[in-house]
């Protein structure tokens, strides 16, 4: 509170300073007051307008899920006792790291990779991680790909990849729909950091990448793949199939769609540039 009042002179000269800030004169039309009773009614009212992700099918995304998660999940991860350190010295509670060490063992054995990090906001960010590394290790500038990922993970490649100096280089089929392997190897130049391949792709279609990866070996590539995590125990492993990296969006394992975000992001990698992940692994 204002121990002395302002002077009249000094509201003349700064009243109409701060009217000028405004886009309108006139005063603002509020809703007269209600009692709680009736604004929780009032706001019970405007929620039955909204559309819940549980009452309809969402293609929204094409890739954020609505998962049932069992109610002794839930108990069972918010039990202090399985969490906290077992000394109080240690900095990182000894419950979150040991299940992050053996789910990062579960992901090794389902990519085929040899060291695995889940440190990642999304997998998008994993998968542009994927990107640095190997122009880093290429000391090439182009990352090539075919048109058939997730458009949003397409934005965000869009967006991040020219802001650290490289080229992003798409391949698009005369047909809509229909992916020529033997057209898309034929673009694969020496110049070529990485070859980013989706499985399954957008589309839901499992291509099979085996002279697509032969020829990015010998074009001196790295192979990049960014898999749906829930078709990985039923296909042929990243790993086997010749890839350097192996990219995940997290989310349909299990977490809630949390309106988009964050989720988390899963990158693999093979033991040649297991010294590359500098932080975010539990060895």
């Amino acid at each position: 509170m204002l121990v002395t009042p302002i002077p009249d002179t000094l509201k003349k000269e700064t009243d109409p300073f701060f009217k000028s800030l405004f886009k309108t004169q006139k005063s603002p039309i509020l809703p007269s007051a209600l009692s709680e009773m009736e604004l929780v009614k009032s706001i019970k009212q405007m929620a039955l307008t909204n559309h819940p992700i549980t009452s309809y099918t969402s293609f929204l995304n094409s890739g954020i899920y609505e998962s049932f998660i069992p109610d002794i999940v839930s108990m069972l991860t918010t039990i202090p006792s399985l969490h906290w350190a077992l000394s109080e010295e240690t900095s990182f509670n000894q419950g979150s790291l040991q299940a992050l060490f053996e789910l990062q063992d579960y992901f090794k054995s389902l990519m085929g990779m040899d060291q695995v990090s889940l440190c990642f906001s999304n997998g998008a960010y994993a998968l542009l991680t994927a990107c640095l590394i190997a122009s880093e290790k290429s000391n090439r500038r182009a990352i090539f790909l075919p048109n058939r990922i997730h458009p949003y993970v397409l934005q965000i490649l869009n967006t991040g990849i020219p802001s650290v100096g490289l080229t992003l280089s798409l391949f698009s089929s005369a047909v809509f729909y229909h992916f020529s392997a033997s057209d898309f190897k034929k673009k694969i130049s020496s110049d070529c950091a990485a070859v980013l391949l989706p499985f399954p792709d957008f589309f839901g279609t499992i291509i099979n990448y085996r002279d697509i990866i032969e020829t990015a070996k010998e074009n001196g590539a790295f192979v990049i793949f960014y898999c749906d995590p829930l078709s990985l125990p039923l296909l042929k492993s990243p790993g086997e199939q010749g890839a350097d990296f192996a990219v995940c969006e997290g989310q349909p394992l299990g977490q809630t769609p949390s309106f988009g975000g964050n989720h988390f992001g899963i990158l693999g990698i093979s033991s040649s540039l297991a010294s590359c992940l500098k932080g975010g692994v539990v060895r």
